[in-house]
């Protein structure tokens, strides 16, 4: 058998294939001729120079990994189980857009709008009818003037904002309720009796719509002793880690990993217009080890494979990168199927992302590796439920700014104004002086003799 000969700059390939090999456990290829991996192995091969070079710029672009060391636990931190409990909790599918309920939907709005550093003008009509209430410094006897329109303009922003966060509220329960097919039988996911079971096989019109009628004309609607089976959830009933099935322009309900396809087992094509805002179909492509086992089955066939799979995924921790994925599917030795043992890598091309719409293909078989706000699409850092600050626009922050610093050169003139020194509340005066020394000292003397007069008050 040949060796190759290593040719200029070889070394610093040589040495990423390694780091890489490194990372997902790969064996490293050291001779050129040595014959091609089965199909089963494929993921597994060593990446081409290209492919390396853009792997090193990004994972080193990302602190991923360093020249000298990689830190295995920190890139692949995050294990899912396939078909059984998991050992940590993770987050629930059920996505919450809205801002207020019933209870806050008054102190968060208030405080929001009379915040000073996002309503500085708001905030100081507030100070002013406050001050206008005091008895010793009114003006208005004791009226507080500037409530009434206040009143009116923070009743008119909470109005739209309730009609906004009420849009919202509608739109999180119409997403949280769409249906999806989730596999049952497993030790994950037992059968349940309170829920319907979908058909073994889905059909779709031209339109995207359910066709009830295929699956049912042999009488296959669902089993009737607790097996494999397909039944339908919300999408906020979705867990990471469970078996979902996704129809031909159906819309996908989390993050997935591709285990299978139908009629093609290896690949399905998907609209991600919702992500980068491309109109065009890409192809995505299953593990080999999954989706060679489903090749030619059909109805409870599918289920009954799927339900047999076991292994961990070990992947990146959620985040808002949708372009970019890695992880390591680890399927289990002692499995009853021929790839028990099976490592392969897992990159973009191997993921369903929620948000998707599944096209050109009858049927799609994932597992949920992220649900919820930990999906890509509604990553933000933050938990469930939790209150976001108000973002405000560039313009909106400069004119918050130059209200804040028309009232704090208001203040400094009241505080110079009301200084006890007689000198400096006839300098004051300025504006109704006279050119000409006869007619200036005449109204000085006026305006100091005023000053004292206050003084003495």
């Amino acid at each position: 058998m040949k060796t190759a000969q290593p040719e200029a700059g070889d070394g610093v390939f040589s040495r990423a294939a390694e780091l890489l090999n490194s990372v997902f456990n790969r064996p490293n290829a050291d001779e050129d001729d040595a014959a091609p991996p089965p199909r089963s192995q494929r993921g597994a091969s060593l990446p081409s120079k290209a492919s390396l070079r853009m792997s090193i710029a990004r994972f080193e672009e990302e602190g991923r990994f360093s020249s000298d060391a990689v830190d295995h636990e920190k890139i692949l931190s995050k294990r899912v189980c396939l078909n059984r409990e998991q050992g940590t909790k993770f987050a629930s599918n059920r996505v919450i857009t809205s801002r207020y309920t019933i209870l806050t939907f008054v102190p968060r709005s208030l405080f929001s709008l009379l915040n000073p550093f996002n309503r500085f003008a708001n905030f100081y009509f507030l100070v002013v009818g406050c001050l206008q209430a005091v008895p010793a410094i009114t003006i208005t006897e004791g009226r507080a003037g500037t409530f009434m329109p206040l009143s009116f303009v923070l009743f008119v922003d909470m109005l739209m904002r309730a009609i906004e966060d009420y849009a919202r509220h509608r739109s999180d329960a119409e997403t949280n309720s769409k249906p999806v097919d989730v596999l049952h039988g497993t030790s994950a996911r037992p059968v349940m009796s309170d829920v319907p079971i979908a058909p073994w096989d889905l059909g779709y019109d031209d339109r995207g719509s359910r066709n009830s009628s295929v699956g049912r004309k042999s009488g296959a609607i669902g089993p009737t002793a607790a097996g494999p089976c397909w039944q339908t959830l919300p999408w906020d009933k979705v867990r990471v880690g469970d078996v979902v099935r996704v129809g031909n322009r159906g819309a996908i309900p989390a993050d997935l990993l591709l285990l299978g396809a139908s009629p093609e087992a290896g690949s399905a094509w998907v609209n991600t217009k919702p992500l980068d805002g491309e109109s065009d179909t890409k192809l995505r492509m299953a593990v080999a080890p999954t989706s060679l086992q489903l090749e030619g089955l059909r109805g409870p066939e599918v289920a009954e494979r799927l339900a047999r799979f076991d292994g961990t995924l070990l992947c990146e921790l959620p985040n808002d990168k949708v372009n970019d994925f890695v992880g390591r599917l680890q399927l289990c030795p002692s499995g009853p199927h021929k790839f028990g043992g099976a490592r392969v890598t897992v990159d973009r091309d191997n993921m369903l992302l929620r948000g998707c719409q599944l096209r050109n293909t009858e049927a799609a078989f994932g597992m949920v590796v992220s649900a919820g706000v930990e999906c890509k699409i509604n990553f933000s850092g933050k938990k469930l439920g939790e209150f976001e600050t108000e973002r405000t626009g560039h313009i909106a922050s400069a004119v918050n700014i130059d209200v804040a610093g028309v009232a704090v050169l208001l203040v400094l003139v009241c505080c110079v104004r009301s200084s006890p020194s007689p000198a400096s509340h006839a300098s004051f005066y300025f504006f109704i002086f006279r050119s000409g020394k006869e007619t200036a000292r005449p109204r000085l003397a006026r305006a100091r003799a005023h000053a004292r007069a206050r003084v003495r008050e």
